[in-house]
């Protein structure tokens, strides 16, 4: 699907078409990212106060939070 006249039109439909692939991987990066949760099978993980306060009383608050850094949205608790 490329524009009728590529030489005045070509330049800023595919610059519309690389910003909006590049919007959907980040979108899908950061899905990925979020998903962590899939891989922490040992922890409780925590996005919410309410899973916070759920994560603290499964052990009455003896276990320790991690944290993957500021670009992953979760913290995991290792009761």
């Amino acid at each position: 699907f490329h524009p009728h006249d590529l030489d005045h039109d070509g330049e800023a439909h595919f610059g519309k078409l690389i910003a909006k692939e590049s919007a959907v991987t980040e979108l899908t990066a950061a899905r990925l990212m979020g998903n962590y949760i899939l891989f922490s099978d040992a922890y409780i993980p925590v996005q919410s106060g309410a899973a916070f306060y759920k994560a603290i009383q499964s052990d009455g608050g003896k276990g320790v939070f991690y944290s993957l850094g500021s670009d992953v949205h979760c913290l995991f608790y290792k009761p």
